[in-house]
């Protein structure tokens, strides 16, 4: 059967890895290179002993854990790539109150000495765990079906500086969405996805791991072994089913296949879809997508000022990040990825000031989906769409936007043909 493939993010590639055993598959990406969010920057750098070497350094997809990833875990483990520990951890500075913290222990939660003696800053210590108990509850109660967040927070009583301080940093972190946008996040979504990463416990939380030698490695061990054929810098225009073939037109040519399994944002598989169908219509059109820049540099005033005040993850609370309507974290890559250099290798995402000059390494955009109720609601139904029309879906958006959910909803359609991983 020959199976065309649109997008080569992980959803495309574990959905062709599994296909192509007893498929003719071919990929359609309209970047340069395979991998989607997936993106290993790849900087000159000094070994100790003074050599020139090439740095790589993660700008998309960085971090998985075991529990919560086991699709992805299988996938790169049948690739025959390695993982290695990973240092994960949340800071916050907000540089208008001159207030910080990271969550990397007593150091970085007192990195204000004022800390110690201030009631709020103990309350919201208080909160988190107020906060884990209390959601949880709410959420194996069903109290929590068909609320945004911002309703769930009206209801309760953690205050604002929990909510200001803590958690919508956090829940904005995660998910690359803005403040005001935050809040308008399904609750039962957002504490699930708590619950299911341990953020609900006070201090259990799962091993981190990072892919040795750059995310892209699994990438490339994926064209190593791939027997089908991929067709990179080329757009696909339009899908047009027919009741014995899908025609697929790009920007350099067309063809003709058995069937077609849509691998892209879901506004995009509806925006080049012919003839959708109502059906289609109706689940793919609630999901809206935000761009986002991100840029890797070697800024450090990207980071909170003192260093026992940063950690892995840094939310800074810039009043000009809340006037523009983006959300801006800073990854600390010596730490996530156990860079030992003797300056601060940076991942920005939506810096509000460029960095400064010679600082500058790589700059990239990423879409990610924006979670609202709607869309929410659509995700129970995105199943029944796959093998009508010789189409199948999959993508992040199938489930909480995450590498994990993309690579599980890839594997989901390669069992509508009776292969697993």
């Amino acid at each position: 059967m020959k199976v065309a493939v649109i997008g080569g993010g992980i959803s495309g590639l574990v959905a062709a890895h599994l296909l192509s055993r007893r498929n003719r598959v071919t990929i359609f990406e309209k970047e340069a290179h395979l991998g989607g969010h997936t993106y290993t920057a790849r900087v000159p750098a000094h070994s100790p002993s003074g050599e020139e070497k090439t740095l790589p350094v993660d700008m998309g997809f960085i971090v998985f854990n075991i529990p919560n990833y086991p699709v992805f875990n299988a996938f790169i483990n049948a690739l025959g790539v390695k993982r290695a520990k990973s240092n994960m951890s949340f800071a916050f500075y907000n540089p208008e109150t001159d207030f910080m913290y990271a969550g990397t222990g007593l150091r970085g939660l007192f990195a204000h000495k004022k800390n110690i003696i201030s009631l709020d800053f103990w309350k919201m210590l208080y909160g988190i765990r107020k906060f884990g108990v209390e959601a949880k509850q709410a959420l194996l109660a069903g109290k929590l079906s068909g609320k945004t967040l911002g309703e769930y927070l009206r209801t309760q009583k953690y205050g604002n500086y929990f909510t200001q301080n803590y958690l919508l940093p956090m829940a904005e972190a995660i998910w690359s969405t803005p403040e005001g946008d935050i809040r308008s996040f399904p609750a039962e979504t957002l504490v699930h996805f708590f619950d299911n990463h341990l953020l609900l416990e006070y201090t259990m939380r799962p091993q981190w791991y990072y892919i040795e030698g750059g995310s892209d490695t699994y990438v490339r061990a994926f064209r190593k072994q791939f027997s089908g054929d991929i067709h990179t810098g080329t757009a696909v225009t339009s899908v047009t089913r027919h009741a014995s073939h899908v025609h697929v037109m790009t920007d350099k040519g067309s063809g003709e296949f058995d069937t077609v399994v849509l691998a892209t944002h879901a506004n995009v598989s509806l925006r080049i879809l012919t003839n959708p169908t109502e059906q289609e219509h109706t689940l793919l059109s609630p999901w809206m997508y935000a761009d986002n820049r991100v840029v890797l540099h070697t800024d450090d005033s990207f980071l909170p000022p003192k260093a026992a005040g940063r950690a892995s993850w840094n939310v800074i609370r810039d009043p000009l990040q809340k006037k523009q309507g983006s959300v801006g974290v800073s990854y600390y890559m010596n730490r996530l990825q156990n860079i030992a250099a003797d300056k601060a290798y940076v991942v920005t995402l939506n810096p509000v000031r460029e960095p400064k000059l010679n600082t500058l390494l790589e700059d990239k955009h990423f879409a990610h989906p924006q979670y609202s109720l709607d869309a929410i609601a659509s995700q129970n139904d995105l199943p029944k769409l796959n093998g009508i029309n010789r189409t199948f879906f999959c993508g992040a958006y199938h489930g909480y936007g995450f590498h994990e959910d993309g690579a599980a909803s890839g594997a989901r359609v390669a069992r509508h043909f009776g292969e697993s991983l």
